[in-house]
C-alpha cells in the first residue's frame, strides 16, 4: 500500500489523498452533507470516534470465531456509519470486508480486515485533525 501523502493545501479542509489519488476523508464534503451544520458534523465524528472500538472488536471477534453472522452485523453498522461521511477508501475497504463475509469466505474476509483496518486509522487520524 502507498504511504499517505498529507497535502497542506487541502489540510484545512480535512482531506488526505494516498498515492493513487483515492479520497480518504474530504471536511468539505462531509459538511456539504449536514447543510454546513460544523458543530453536528463534529459531533457526529465524536460520536463515531467513540464507537470505533467496539465495532473493531466485534469484527476482530467475529473473524476469530469465524462467526459471519456477527461480522455481518458489525459491518452493517460499521458501513451505515461510514456512511454519514466522505470517506470511499474506508467505506470501500467496509464493502469488500462486507461482501466476502456474505460469500461465506472467511479466509478472504480476514484478507480484507487488513485493508480495512489501517482505512479507518487514516479516517480516524483526518477526523481527529479536523476536530482540533
Amino acid at each position: 500500500m502507498p504511504a499517505i501523502t498529507l497535502l497542506p493545501t487541502l489540510l484545512p479542509t480535512g482531506c488526505s489523498l494516498l498515492g493513487n489519488n483515492r479520497l480518504e476523508f474530504d471536511w468539505a464534503g462531509t459538511l456539504d452533507r449536514f447543510d454546513g451544520d460544523s458543530e453536528l458534523v463534529l459531533e457526529i465524528i465524536n460520536l463515531f470516534s467513540l464507537d470505533w472500538p467496539r465495532v473493531r472488536q466485534s469484527i476482530a471477534q467475529a473473524l476469530d470465531a469465524g462467526d459471519r453472522d456477527q461480522l455481518k452485523q458489525a459491518l452493517h453498522r460499521l458501513m451505515g456509519s461510514l456512511g454519514n461521511f466522505e470517506a470511499p477508501a474506508a467505506l470501500e475497504a467496509a464493502a469488500t470486508l462486507d461482501r466476502l463475509a456474505r460469500s461465506g469466505d472467511m479466509a478472504q474476509a480476514r484478507g480484507a480486515w487488513i485493508d480495512l483496518e489501517p482505512a479507518m486509522a487514516r479516517v480516524l487520524l483526518l477526523m481527529k485533525t479536523v476536530r482540533s
